[in-house]
């Protein structure tokens, strides 16, 4: 008599709860987290309401972003039809959801007056993530869906 091993299945939702507990938090905590002398050198982004801390660029993203960044900002720069952004412009498109695209581009009809405000309240008109590979699809995503919104 042979005896088989159960087969256990699970879904991929439960397998992704299994791989860390599900920390949720809003914008102002988040902001409160970052503030923290510690944290000082981190950057953070959040996606309903899950914390993200980003990694340093690696060299070739930097490079291929800044190509990127240079290349959308030469067309602005000579026709006008709004502002180019690097991976410093935050946008918060909900209580629990702020988004650091490594470029955006934010048409002129679209942005409030001077000053601009810490983050912006809106999606941009074009984001662009570089694809790292520490980045996961699901969060990808997950990201491209929300900007749609």
């Amino acid at each position: 008599m042979v005896l088989e091993k159960p087969r256990v299945t699970m879904t991929i939702a439960e397998l992704e709860a299994l791989e860390k507990p599900r920390v949720t938090m809003t914008i102002a905590e988040l902001e409160a987290l970052a503030a923290r002398p510690e944290n000082s050198a981190k950057s953070f982004e959040m996606l309903e309401g899950e914390l993200y801390e980003m990694d340093t660029p690696a060299p070739m993203h930097s490079y291929i972003a800044t190509r990127i960044l240079v290349t959308l900002y030469l067309f602005v720069e000579a026709h006008h039809p709004g502002v180019a952004m690097g991976d410093n412009t935050g946008y918060a498109l909900s209580g629990d959801t702020l988004l650091v695209p490594d470029i955006s581009f934010v048409a002129q009809s679209r942005l409030p007056a001077f000053p601009w405000p810490a983050r912006f309240s809106f999606a941009p008109d074009v984001a662009v993530e570089v694809l790292s590979p520490a980045n996961k699809p699901r969060d990808l995503l997950k990201k491209v869906q929300t900007y749609l919104k």
